[in-house]
């Protein structure tokens, strides 16, 4: 089936590990999200879109289908979802900007021309009374992330209409030094255009600049907002359940920076509720690292850290709860089993 060709590309900037563009040749590129490149993740540049032909191809895992197929596993989105996202997407073929020149250089993220704060009062007050912002401002509200104890300098909302980032969450990725490096948006309503999550530029660590030698671990969470609820929270955007691999080479960088000063802590989803988050556990506790595995109690009841958040009504989540059910080695491997067994998972 032939989907829109914008929506494609769309998809593999969304979903794709530093995707590029050949002008020259007229096809994209990047670290195959499937595959991840084996043990060269970032470095080498595998997957292919070839627009002429309507394939995606990875040269290192032998992947080749047409585009629709690569969406689906690479998103999750079933056939339904995809052709929900692709009705619900606007174009404006004159300001979509996704065809960048191929370089060896990162590619850097730059906010919305018009991006507004919306933790920054004195960038809402003039427009107070936009229906975009006040729906924005409430959706803060109702997660709680404008009080969240650990929420970025800002969370930002684009007006700009028919443009990628148009009426979504923008959350923004800083480096050590405060320099924006990434950003995801986040649709906040059912009128939302596009897929849930967007992104732009190299993928980074969420709050690392706001890390704080106060606390000796730091807690890695998948979703930045989750990472909004518990001092030191980190987030990596997004993992891929069946691979080894947990970051990027930028993220591991950065990670690396911080060996020998703190201990790392995965927090994930709930493992009773969220499959994926029950698998990327198993192979990180396989990997050494020490787990947040979540207690029967909340886990059957929620979700993830906002869940809690909310039920409790609270902006933090206390650090010796989450480092009382945190766990590595030998006892991780049997809190697990002892989960999987209650679950009715054989191994």
């Amino acid at each position: 089936m032939v989907i829109p060709r914008e929506y494609v590309i769309q998809q593999f900037y969304t979903f794709g590990i530093e995707p590029e563009f050949n002008k020259g040749r007229g096809t994209y590129r990047c670290s195959c999200p499937i595959c991840r490149e084996g043990k060269s993740l970032g470095i080498k540049k595998r997957c292919f879109y070839l627009p002429e032909i309507e394939n995606i191809m990875c040269h290192n895992c032998g992947w080749s289908s047409k585009p629709l197929k690569w969406i689906m596993k690479v998103s999750g989105m079933t056939f339904y979802d995809v052709m929900k996202s692709i009705k619900d997407i606007e174009y404006d073929p004159t300001q979509f900007k996704w065809h960048e020149p191929a370089s060896n250089t990162v590619k850097e993220a730059v906010l919305p021309s018009d991006a507004l704060n919306l933790l920054d009062s004195r960038d809402v007050e003039y427009c107070k009374k936009d229906k975009l912002i006040i729906a924005a401002i409430e959706y803060l509200k109702s997660r709680r992330l404008d009080t969240a104890i650990n929420r970025p300098k800002g969370l930002f909302l684009s007006r700009e209409f028919g443009k990628t980032h148009y009426n979504r969450l923008i959350i923004p990725f800083y480096d050590a030094d405060g320099k924006l490096t990434f950003f995801q948006s986040r649709s906040i309503s059912n009128n939302t255009k596009g897929p849930k999550y967007l992104s732009e530029g190299s993928r980074s660590i969420f709050n690392f600049d706001k890390i704080s030698s106060d606390t000796s671990n730091i807690y890695i969470n998948e979703g930045p907002i989750n990472a909004c609820f518990i001092k030191n929270g980190v987030a990596v955007g997004g993992i891929q359940e069946k691979s080894d691999e947990v970051f990027t080479i930028k993220q591991k960088k950065q990670i690396s920076s911080l060996m020998g000063m703190y201990d790392e802590v995965w927090v994930l989803d709930s493992q009773w509720i969220d499959e994926p988050a029950r698998k990327k556990s198993h192979i990180l506790v396989d990997q050494g690292k020490k787990v947040f595995i979540w207690p029967e109690t909340v886990g059957k009841r929620c979700k993830d850290l906002n869940d809690i958040a909310l039920a409790k009504r609270i902006d933090a989540i206390p650090l010796d709860w989450i480092d009382k059910h945190s766990y590595r080695g030998l006892s991780a491997v049997i809190k697990l089993a002892d989960l999987d067994r209650k679950l009715g998972i054989s191994g």
